[in-house]
């Protein structure tokens, strides 16, 4: 029977290459769970090996998909399935933020390296906005290294349930997660679910999701100057943020669960089941 792999992250080799491309705060490497630079060699190897092992390998991004091609795979053996969000639970709040509110900018995620974390703080610190908050909002892994060079910079609001998570995206300008490398991030969807811009890089599922200036922002990760340009801009533009707020909601309705299930069903369906000769 036909082999198939859900490929869910990036290859493991392409993530250690796009992490050691990383020269920005060099002192703040991660445990080795979370970071393919200090993989033991068995484990990078044992984990390339499976898209090669597989007939068919589905991925949720094309970022994902040139991870597997730039490591040998066919590119017609890798088929493109975006995830979908629950659009009963990420629903946009009436009016939300108001106008006269201070300008608030969301991150959700674990706090480490590959979520662009510490790009995020230095360009917080350096723009120096008057009234204006940063909230980090997470579970999981702490970049400690990274949070404690910053400190006074953000408002720390660690992990919350999906009622509250909802919440942060509606009194919220934008979303903002400057991912180094996601397999997708989800939690893009959801925030564009809640009518929240994201401002994304396109090293994510969100560059297949989102036109650049209307339901966010795609740029370059590792990109500092980049990424200061971007968040000015919304700091400058709030009237604009709420008008992209129901195109951001338009953009998730496209992307549901039932659409997720069907392309798979539908891509299983037209493999070769017949047994070789």
């Amino acid at each position: 029977m036909p082999k198939i792999l859900f490929q869910v992250h990036p290859h493991p080799a392409s993530v250690k290459r796009i992490l050691l491309e990383d020269n920005f705060l060099p002192d703040t490497r991660e445990e080795p769970l979370f970071d393919e630079v200090v993989w033991p060699a068995e484990w990078l190897a044992k984990y390339s090996r499976e898209c090669h092992a597989a007939d068919l390998c589905i991925a949720s991004s094309e970022h994902t998909k040139q991870t597997l091609v730039e490591n040998g795979i066919d590119p017609s053996r890798v088929k493109v399935i975006p995830y979908g969000v629950d659009l009963d639970r990420f629903q946009p709040g009436v009016n939300r933020p108001m106008p006269g509110e201070r300008f608030r900018v969301v991150f959700a995620g674990q706090m480490v390296r590959r979520k662009g974390i510490h790009y995020l703080l230095e360009a917080w610190k350096r723009l120096g906005f008057r009234d204006a908050e940063l909230r980090l909002v997470g579970r999981g892994a702490y970049n400690q290294a990274i949070l404690g060079r910053y400190e006074g910079c953000f408002t720390m609001v660690g992990a919350v349930g999906s009622n509250a998570l909802v919440e942060e995206f509606r009194s919220s300008d934008v979303f903002c997660m400057p991912s180094l490398t996601e397999g997708f991030g989800l939690v893009y969807l959801e925030a564009l679910a809640a009518g929240t811009p994201v401002i994304a890089t396109d090293n994510t599922g969100a560059a297949d999701i989102v036109t650049d200036g209307q339901e966010g922002f795609v740029i370059p990760p590792r990109d500092i100057d980049a990424l200061m340009a971007c968040l000015e801009y919304c700091y400058k533009n709030r009237s604009r943020l709420r008008e992209m707020r129901s195109g951001a909601r338009r953009r998730a309705e496209q992307f549901t669960w039932q659409r997720f299930r069907s392309s798979l069903s539908s891509v299983v369906r037209d493999l070769d089941w017949r047994p070789s000769a």
